[in-house]
């Protein structure tokens, strides 16, 4: 069983930062999977939980929790489907095309002080001013979308800040690491972090893995020494903390299409 308000408009209201196309406020009882809009435009979504969990299912195969209190942003060709993993789900969804505004992408945040009666209301007023189909109510309904939307944004900018501010100082390490054999729970320990959370954090800033970032930038830096010195390849894989040559050789060929020696004379 479900219970859901949806309201689609093709009205373009002329607001600068985005242009409303629909609004869901969604209650979901039992498991429930539901597939989004098609595939007619690279829309944007804002998905606001405010009570129970679910899942963001993207094309890619990865899933992104939403937890209660926190909005997702993503775009609609990225994402699958979307499942509530509780018997209660109750959320919001704003489908928009965003205009003269920066926004985060396939990422949730936690919204501190969301007022849950206010956004039901809000949804409800603004689904209520597109239902009338007038296009001055159609762009008071943006307006209002288009405030809303930015205030999310202050509340999430400093999560956003803090997260690039602590990935940047981890890539600084890593720089300064690389000959040795740099490991996620070494980085965990330096920057008193879980090893789940700088997980976390590489995926949402970088989506890439700690261990998928050093293997790229070793490989880089292996570029480097084939191309600018005489360093053979068992030098260079000892430099760079490999296992053994044939791991070097099998590392660089996965990613470049070529064995190292094969790119050092063609280039």
């Amino acid at each position: 069983m479900k219970n859901h308000q949806l309201f689609s408009t093709s009205n373009k209201p002329h607001i600068v930062a985005t242009s409303l196309i629909s609004v869901y406020n969604s209650h979901v009882y039992g498991r429930y999977k539901n597939t989004l809009l098609p595939e007619k435009t690279d829309m944007h979504c804002a998905i606001i939980t405010l009570d129970g969990t679910a899942k963001i299912i993207m094309k890619n195969g990865d899933e992104i929790p939403v937890n209660k209190m926190q909005i997702f942003f993503g775009q609609l060709s990225s994402i699958l489907s979307l499942s509530s993993d509780c018997e209660h789900w109750h959320f919001l969804c704003y489908w928009f095309t965003p205009h003269n505004i920066s926004l985060p992408l396939n990422e949730s945040f936690i919204i501190k002080n969301l007022n849950v009666l206010e956004e039901d209301e809000d949804a409800n007023k603004i689904i209520r001013l597109l239902q009338m189909q007038l296009d001055s109510k159609t762009k008071h309904a943006n307006s209002m979308f288009c405030f809303k939307l930015l205030s999310y944004l202050e509340k999430i900018n400093p999560i956003i800040q803090k997260s690039t501010e602590l990935t940047d100082q981890i890539i600084d390490y890593i720089n300064n690491h690389l000959e040795s054999d740099v490991q996620i729970n070494q980085i965990a320990e330096t920057f008193h972090y879980s090893e789940k959370h700088i997980r976390t954090l590489f995926k949402t800033t970088l989506n890439i893995s700690p261990k998928q970032y050093v293997d790229k930038l070793r490989l880089e830096n292996v570029c480097h020494l084939l191309l600018n010195t005489k360093m053979t390849l068992q030098e260079i894989a000892e430099k760079y903390c490999y296992a053994s040559v044939s791991h070097l050789v099998n590392s660089f060929k996965k990613k470049y299409g070529v064995s190292p020696s094969k790119y050092r004379t063609v280039k």
